[in-house]
């Protein structure tokens, strides 16, 4: 990937990713519909160049191993993505400075289908600090009830995400579905640890199943502004009593 004067180029913004389309992102100027396939030879997917297409749907095969900062900016319509098995972890990156998210905080994730390891990667000097930061975070008012908060650009979509982890994640990450609208989830036996405050802001979430010999370890603040949250405010400190006599949560 090389600028005018034949120059490597690095893309720093989403205008520069590989496919970029021009076309405004307002909400109602719906992005053109794109459909994007990954071949078996492709490794490493550049910073950006996914950014601002108008797919629905993405797999991600086992053969990618490095998913460069910011690829799913302004990826409005993406609905679904999928992770395939692969010999190695997958490295997502993304980049720490104000104007930036999580990489799919801008989709409105329906599905989100894991069965990888991931490494999760910062390249600004801040690093993983807030809940919109998190792998899958996403915006709290997509799919709200009232679309006040965006006058002007249309009714908004309502909408829940659906999650499942497979046998290859060993590990829930800080804030890692921080936002989304996950209401019920299962996790894996091989999942040992659930991170710092992994569900918050969820305010569709109901549940888990949760069926460990040894209970995953439990971070603080999981589920801050969940139900669990708000109708039992010492529900993590129970929990965690109980974890001690190896109980998992679903009991």
């Amino acid at each position: 990937y090389k600028d005018k004067d034949g120059d490597a180029l690095t893309a720093t913004n989403a205008y520069e990713g590989i496919f970029c389309i021009e076309k405004s992102c307002a909400w109602g100027d719906s992005l053109i519909e794109t459909s994007f396939i990954i071949g078996e030879k492709v490794k490493t997917i550049p910073n950006y160049m996914l950014a601002k297409l108008g797919m629905k749907s993405l797999v991600i095969p086992g053969n990618v191993t490095r998913i460069g900062n910011n690829n799913f900016e302004l990826c409005y319509e993406l609905n679904s993505i999928k992770f395939l098995p692969g010999s190695e972890p997958l490295t997502i990156g993304y980049i720490d400075k104000a104007i930036d998210k999580g990489p799919f905080y801008d989709c409105q994730l329906e599905l989100i289908d894991l069965n990888r390891e991931l490494n999760y990667l910062n390249d600004g000097p801040g690093g993983l600090n807030a809940w919109d930061e998190g792998v899958f975070a996403s915006d709290t008012n997509w799919g709200a009830s009232d679309d006040s908060y965006m006058d002007g650009m249309g009714e908004q979509p309502i909408y829940t995400t659906k999650v499942n982890l497979g046998p290859n994640v060993k590990e829930i990450s800080d804030w890692m579905f921080a936002g989304t609208k996950v209401e019920l989830i299962w996790i894996p036996r091989e999942i040992t640890k659930i991170g710092k405050e992994a569900f918050s802001k969820c305010k569709k979430f109901k549940g888990l199943t949760c069926n460990h010999i040894t209970p995953p370890e439990l971070g603080e603040g999981a589920f801050d502004g969940t139900k669990f949250d708000e109708e039992n405010a010492a529900y993590e400190d129970v929990l965690k009593e109980a974890q001690q006599f190896g109980y998992a949560e679903s009991d």
